[in-house]
């Protein structure tokens, strides 16, 4: 009834995109070319493109859970994690470059600035309100 604990909301909000990155390397590692650098994509069409993907599915998350009453920040990061891990599993599909550091700028980034917005949103819109 209360949700899950506040430390297994930090297990998901640190291991998604950790295990989504480890996966994208492992799998580009394989292949050799997508882990060449590439001057023409530094990764800020990957940041920006996730960003606009992500905030249709936190909106919808965020408006689909009525209340947390016991870690309404915590909840909120999950369900930005979430959100951002949607548009990661889309956009992995277009991008071809597992080059670290555009997949740091690019893929993870977004991920925790969209974990901070829900953040964010989940202390405001998620936190019990008094009449």
């Amino acid at each position: 009834m209360l949700g899950r604990s506040g430390s297994r909301l930090l297990c998901g909000i640190a291991l998604i995109p950790l295990g989504l990155f480890v996966l994208k390397v492992s799998c580009s590692l394989a292949f050799g070319d997508p882990m060449e650098e590439w001057l023409e994509r530094p990764g800020l069409k990957c940041l920006s493109l996730s960003l606009l993907v992500a905030a249709g599915p936190l909106l919808a998350f965020l408006a689909a859970r009525r209340s947390a009453p016991v870690h309404p920040a915590l909840n909120g990061a999950a369900i930005g994690v979430a959100s951002g891990a949607c548009a990661w599993v889309a956009l992995d599909l277009w991008c071809p470059v597992g080059f670290v550091p555009h997949l740091v700028l690019g893929h993870v980034l977004p991920v925790c600035i969209l974990a901070g917005l829900g953040a964010l949103l989940g202390q405001t819109l998620l936190s019990l309100r008094s009449r």
